[in-house]
C-alpha cells in the first residue's frame, strides 16, 4: 500500500496544478544541515543505497567525512496538496479534524470565495485535513540534489513558473523562488540545496 503524506503548497502553486502546468517540486526539508553552509558539501554518492544520498564534507579533515540525506517522499508515495482553504462559517469555532466529511469547503479559486455569506473563516493549509484533499500527486522520481542555480530551464518551467529564469518579471522561477522562500539561506541568491520530485496526477485511493 503506498504511502499517503502531505505537502503544502502556496495558492499560486495550487493554480498551478490546475492549470496543469506544474510537474515538479523542490524542496529544501531535511537539507538544513547542508544549507547552512552549502559550499561546503558535494554530492559523493547518488543512491548511496535505495533511499540515500551521500555528501562528502569538503572542510573536513577526515576524507571519510559523510553526511548522509534521505528524502522525505519516495517514488510511489501518494501525496495530498495542502492549501489555503476554509469550511462552512457554523464550524467557525471547531478544530479542522472534527468538521464532518461532506461540509461545504471553499478554495480562494472558488467563485464564492470571501463572497459566499456561509463561507467561514479563512485557515491555513497547514490545518486542512487531509479527508478534504482535492489535489492527489504520486512521486515518479526522486531526483538528485542539486545546487538550485543549477536548475536547468525546462525543469524550471515545470515548477510551474510562465518564464524559466527570468528574474525581472513575476512569472519567472528565480522571482517566484525568492517569493516562496524569503529566509536567509533559501533564497536563490544563498543557492542553497534541493531536492527534486517529479509528480503526476493521482487519484485518492479508496
Amino acid at each position: 500500500m503506498p504511502r499517503e503524506l502531505p505537502i503544502l503548497f502556496c495558492t499560486e502553486m495550487i493554480e498551478a496544478f490546475l492549470d496543469g502546468r506544474k510537474t515538479q517540486t523542490r524542496r529544501i526539508e531535511g537539507l538544513k544541515v547542508l544549507n547552512t553552509d552549502p559550499d561546503r558539501w558535494n554530492l559523493w554518492a547518488t543512491h548511496y543505497n535505495p533511499l540515500e544520498w551521500a555528501f562528502e564534507d569538503l572542510k573536513s579533515h577526515n576524507d571519510s567525512q559523510l553526511k548522509f540525506i534521505k528524502p522525505r517522499y519516495q517514488v510511489g508515495d501518494h501525496l495530498y496538496a495542502k492549501e489555503t482553504w476554509a469550511a462552512d462559517r457554523q464550524y467557525d469555532s471547531v478544530p479542522p479534524r472534527a468538521i464532518p466529511v461532506g461540509s461545504n469547503i471553499w478554495f480562494p479559486d472558488h467563485l464564492g470565495w470571501k463572497r459566499d455569506k456561509h463561507m467561514g473563516r479563512v485557515r491555513t493549509g497547514r490545518f486542512m485535513p487531509k479527508k478534504f484533499a482535492r489535489i492527489w500527486r504520486e512521486v515518479t522520481e526522486a531526483k538528485d540534489p542539486h545546487r538550485l542555480q543549477d536548475i536547468s530551464e525546462e525543469d524550471a518551467i515545470a515548477e510551474g513558473s510562465y518564464l524559466a529564469r527570468d528574474k525581472d518579471d513575476e512569472g519567472g522561477f528565480v522571482n517566484l523562488w525568492d517569493t516562496l522562500h524569503p529566509k536567509p539561506g533559501e533564497r536563490w541568491g544563498d543557492n542553497p540545496w534541493v531536492l527534486p520530485y517529479v509528480l503526476r496526477i493521482q487519484e485518492k485511493l479508496q
